[in-house]
C-alpha cells in the first residue's frame, strides 16, 4: 500500500526502530510526507530502481525559474502516484505542497 512503510528519522535518515525488552522491530507508519521528501531531495540517477526519479531540489539555490521547478516537482510527484492539489513557492525559498496519494 502506497503511503505506508518503514519509518525513517527525518534528521539522521536512519531507520526508526522500536525496542521492547530484547526485541527490536522496524516502525511501520504512514510515509506520505517522507516519500515526498525523498522525491524532492533525490537527483535523477540516485535511485537504482527508478533512475529517472528525483526533483533534485538542492539545485534550486541559484535558479530563478520557479515555473520550471514547479513543473519538474509536479511531474516527479505525479509519476509516483501523488494527486497534486496545490504546489507553489510562497515567498523566498518556501515551497508549499498539498498532495496525497491517489486512492
Amino acid at each position: 500500500m502506497k503511503g505506508t512503510g518503514i519509518s525513517i528519522n527525518n534528521d539522521t535518515l536512519d531507520i526508526n526502530i522500536a525496542t521492547s525488552g530484547a526485541y527490536h522491530t522496524f516502525l511501520i507508519e504512514k510515509t506520505m510526507y517522507q516519500d515526498q521528501a525523498f522525491i524532492l531531495r533525490a537527483h535523477a540517477g540516485e535511485i537504482k530502481e527508478k533512475p529517472t526519479l528525483g526533483a533534485g531540489l538542492s539545485d534550486i539555490a541559484m535558479d530563478n525559474d520557479r515555473l520550471a521547478w514547479r513543473k519538474r516537482i509536479r511531474q516527479q510527484l505525479e509519476s509516483e502516484g501523488f494527486n497534486i492539489k496545490d504546489l507553489r513557492f510562497n515567498g523566498i525559498n518556501q515551497l508549499e505542497i498539498d498532495a496525497e496519494y491517489n486512492s
